[in-house]
């Protein structure tokens, strides 16, 4: 316990700079963005709106930094050059896996709380025009979707065995979900809510919700149901990439490191699911320039123009889709 609480504080003072650049770059940004513009009542009578409220930028901040603390956290263990001093430390791997974990987290919360109270503070000065109070209720969901996301992320990038790798894992599950659905809804002729799949849909979502509370003049934004089902299904899976991503860390092996990444999360799933689903809902000219995406992702993922049998199935099971979305038009 002793090892692991020091290991804990000197993971916490080496990000500090980190932090540091994170909130700086954070409250520039909240600074300047967030916004109150009471109207004129003249214009208030037309447009049936007294104010408007911006506060969007706080959705932008949290998911930002739900994607770049991962990145930054794990990145030494990419590296094979800092194994020997990474990987052999007098703490287990788990208790390893759970230090970056709660210091990346730590980070996010904590930068994105200074913005939130910025914000907080400067729609204060409108209370006779708005409910802040509606605030309070969403920061705290903000902020557990916040942990959800983060945790989806860091146990995507976790599954790189390069820092390229891992954040093109980042980008392909980001638009992942949403491509999904939407060649499905496609397919089978359905609405299309594939737009709420993507995964960082969820914060605007409660964003929008909530700045109509704020702002009770505006019009009023519903969530519906199926963005509610979303919230409860990112949220199951949220806890459990915790798991999964604290199980894979422990489990790495060294001479794995910058070597080719082969999980099943990875480029073995991610090139055909992603290339067949963009496929059934692609045009003519895009289908020609996503054949060549996928050929040229398999060379990413093996490193070399020389890909395997299995390579070339995938690559030649995409004339199904593309028949199915040629039927559908």
């Amino acid at each position: 316990m002793v090892s692991f609480k020091k290991y804990f504080a000197y993971q916490f003072r080496k990000s500090l700079p980190a932090l540091l650049i994170m909130g700086v770059i954070a409250l520039l940004l909240t600074f300047s963005n967030v916004d109150v513009y009471v109207h004129p009542d003249e214009i208030a009578e037309i447009t049936d709106e007294r104010i408007t409220v911006s506060f969007g930028i706080l959705a932008f901040i949290l998911g930002a930094l739900c994607t770049v603390a991962p990145v930054l956290m794990l990145s030494p263990f990419k590296n094979r050059r800092n194994l020997d001093t990474l990987l052999f430390l007098p703490v287990s791997r788990v208790k390893v896996a759970i230090t970056h974990y709660l210091v990346g987290l730590i980070h996010v919360i904590s930068v994105y709380t200074a913005c939130f109270i910025c914000t907080f503070l400067h729609l204060l000065q409108y209370f006779k025009y708005l409910f802040p109070i509606y605030l309070i209720p969403y920061y705290f969901l903000s902020v557990l979707y916040g942990i959800v996301l983060y945790s989806l992320f860091i146990f995507i990038f976790q599954q790189g065995s390069t820092v390229a790798d891992g954040a093109i894992f980042i980008l392909s599950y980001i638009f992942a979900p949403w491509a999904i659905v939407a060649s499905i809804t496609n397919t089978f002729d359905l609405s299309n809510v594939g737009e709420y799949f993507i995964i960082y849909a969820p914060i605007d979502a409660v964003h929008n919700f909530f700045r109509d509370k704020i702002a009770p003049d505006s019009s009023i934004y519903q969530l519906e149901d199926c963005q509610i089902f979303i919230l409860i299904l990112y949220g199951i899976l949220g806890i459990a990439s915790i798991f999964g991503f604290i199980y894979a860390f422990s489990k790495k092996r060294a001479e794995k490191v910058g070597d080719i990444s082969d999980s099943y999360f990875g480029y073995k799933v991610i090139i055909p699911v992603l290339g067949y689903s963009l496929l059934l809902i692609a045009t003519d000219i895009l289908t020609i320039i996503l054949l060549a995406a996928m050929f040229v992702a398999y060379i990413v993922y093996r490193r070399s123009a020389r890909l395997q049998k299995s390579d070339y199935i995938c690559l030649g099971a995409a004339i199904i889709p593309i028949i199915l979305s040629s039927i559908n038009r």
